[in-house]
């Protein structure tokens, strides 16, 4: 069966094309903002979010506060997908437990290419 990805982005276009490309692999989600994002998350427990940061009623940030303080979804795999460069919002989401931040735009294969590295460490740690 087919790993699932959430991804959750405020910006149409953007959320759009990740679907549509990620579909081919995965069974994909989506949520146009964080609270949304969130309740998805504890619904559906997918096997990996992807997570934009300004968003409307909770931030990418407050979304992996939150995901990391409740131990059903603390351990899915979160992917920061951001238009922010800056070095403190980069150290702020390792300190807060994202396991990769990826800055916009990002090429779609290597964004599989992680989405799939990540999933494979997953797999591994659950064995």
């Amino acid at each position: 069966m087919p790993e699932t990805i959430l991804v959750i982005e405020d910006d149409y276009g953007t959320r759009t094309c990740l679907s549509d490309f990620l579909e081919d692999q995965f069974i994909v989600i989506t949520a146009a903002d964080g609270a949304r994002g969130l309740q998805l998350s504890r619904e559906a427990l997918p096997d990996l979010i992807i997570c934009d940061i300004d968003m409307p009623y909770l931030n990418g940030y407050q979304v992996l506060e939150q995901l990391r303080a409740d131990i059903n979804t603390a351990n899915i795999p979160f992917i920061f997908l951001s238009a922010h460069a800056s070095q403190d919002k980069i150290s702020l989401a390792a300190q807060m437990g994202a396991d990769d931040y990826l800055i916009k735009p990002i090429k779609l294969t290597q964004l599989l290419a992680i989405i799939q590295s990540r999933l494979k460490k997953k797999q591994l740690i659950l064995v």
